[in-house]
């Protein structure tokens, strides 16, 4: 493969992990599915955030500086030259015509939705009585 060609002379330190993943990735494809090395190809590779560990390194003054050491997930998936998917089948909706009584009667009613933000929030929910809204303490005089 090209890709394990370019890996190899890469002199980038993360060359060797991803070498080791995609002869993994082959030697499965090999013993689970029965294909040859040469009519696969890679068709995804994604990166995601691990999980990161969280180490102290000691600072002047007794304070402490936080470490984060971070890890990744490599996700690598091979598929195989010269086969075509097969798309999914288009189905067509059909809709019924019904009386009016009876369509007005199958319209979901919709929920009453709200602003998400706190002072739309405390507008709506945190409503008082007719007359007990009123300020308390106010430095003008009305």
């Amino acid at each position: 493969m090209e890709a394990e060609k370019q890996l190899r002379f890469s002199t980038k330190k993360a060359s060797v992990p991803i070498l080791k993943l995609l002869n993994s990735a082959i030697a499965n494809a090999k013993q689970n599915a029965g294909l040859a090395k040469e009519n696969l190809y890679i068709a995804s590779i994604v990166v995601e955030a691990g999980r990161t560990l969280k180490r102290w390194r000691p600072r002047a003054m007794g304070r402490a500086g936080r470490i984060m050491k971070r890890t990744s997930h490599i996700i690598l998936s091979l598929e195989q030259k010269g086969i075509l998917k097969a798309e999914p089948e288009k189905t067509e909706k059909k809709f019924e015509i019904l009386p009016q009584e009876e369509a007005v009667s199958k319209i979901p009613k919709q929920k009453k939705t709200y602003a998400t933000t706190s002072r739309s929030k405390k507008r709506i929910f945190g409503q008082q009585a007719e007359g007990a809204g009123k300020k308390m303490f106010r430095r003008k005089k009305i």
